[in-house]
């Protein structure tokens, strides 16, 4: 119930930066996911089209644990290097974005690493 309530405030705006707060925000992240991917496949099966380019048939559960699980970590991760704000738009954008902003997080990681080794061989 704890996490219920946790999630409510962080909706509010109120939840403080904290590891209990990053966790929070990767469920709000997932959760927004998850009615995303509702959202698409409830369109796929009215108009047999998908607007995220999914294939719905046998795998619709393992595609909806994938998004929800997508979500939620570029969420996590985004939120702790500063990718995106700590605000439910923030979540939001996680939510629906991921499948985009995840290249984006590995190239920060990336640009991260390669100045680190760069620094290393200067000293």
């Amino acid at each position: 119930m704890d996490v219920l309530n946790n999630l409510l405030i962080f909706i509010d705006g109120n939840l403080e930066r904290s590891s209990n707060g990053y966790l929070i925000f990767s469920l709000a992240s997932a959760i927004f996911g998850l009615l995303v991917f509702l959202l698409d496949w409830s369109f796929y099966i009215i108009k047999n089209k998908s607007l995220l380019n999914l294939t719905y048939d046998y795998k619709v559960p393992f595609l909806l644990v994938a998004y929800v699980i997508g979500a939620g970590g570029v969420g996590f991760i985004g939120v702790i290097i500063n990718i995106l704000n700590f605000h439910v738009m923030g979540a939001i954008g996680a939510g629906v974005g991921w499948p985009i902003i995840l290249p984006r997080i590995f190239s920060s990681v990336e640009a991260k690493v390669d100045e680190q080794k760069i620094n290393k061989e200067e000293v």
